[in-house]
């Protein structure tokens, strides 16, 4: 067997978070599941409206639609059982885009202004992780090659025909470490005083990576 040279190649990339998800989710709770069907679809409408309104209509996604019962716990002379409480029926809804401190701001104003009562969540992730990943594994390329570079000219040697590469597993975190939301309660409380608009700058997102490459010695 010939002689051959084992390198880990490693790299990270700094990436501008350049998109932003806002979810919305609104609810409602009433013992006639039809009522609360149709309390909910007001709620999704009135989300909607927003949206659209600001030029969001296209984006809008259903990402979620639950309906579950709730009980009640009561004591009947020493006796505990579950009452029946209502139907909730919960939908979800997501809207992405680039990110724009100014559109976001109008878009939160809007979700949290409107009636709907909805718990708004807003992250930031990368619009083009293909790209991203891309660039990653070219930079761990790059890496590797300058180390078996270093050690082939210590050795007075040659790297040759590459014989292997062992990427590293594992799942690349495209979204950032920043994270705005609010709830049903705190949303219309904010609203009621004054108009909220956050001014957020999110946090990059550090992608990394690492593979083994094997070479020829010659």
């Amino acid at each position: 067997m010939g002689r051959s040279i084992t390198v880990t190649g490693r790299a990270s990339v700094t990436l501008k978070a350049d998109l932003c998800t806002v979810d919305m989710t609104v609810e409602d709770k009433n013992k006639d599941y039809a009522e609360a069907a149709a309390k909910m679809n007001e709620k999704l409408s009135e989300l909607r409206a927003v949206c659209e309104k600001l030029g969001h209509r296209d984006g809008l996604k259903t990402a979620s639609y639950n309906v579950r019962t709730e009980y009640t716990g009561v004591n009947e002379d020493g006796i505990y059982k579950n009452v029946f409480d209502g139907y909730v029926c919960s939908c979800g809804l997501s809207l992405s885009f680039d990110f724009d401190a100014g559109r976001l701001a109008s878009l939160m104003d809007g979700l949290a202004s409107c009636g709907a009562d909805a718990r708004l969540n807003v992250s930031f992730s990368v619009k083009d992780p293909a790209a991203a990943e891309a660039s990653l594994l070219e930079a761990v390329c790059d890496d590797a090659k300058k180390k078996a570079d270093v050690i082939c000219r210590r050795l007075e040697a040659c790297p040759g025909k590459l014989l292997s590469v062992r990427q590293g597993g594992g799942i690349m975190n495209m979204r950032s470490s920043t994270e705005f939301a609010m709830d049903d309660l705190a949303a219309p409380r904010l609203m009621k005083k004054a108009r909220f608009s956050p001014d957020i700058t999110p946090s990059d997102v550090t992608i990394n990576s690492e593979a083994v490459f094997e070479w020829e010695l010659l």
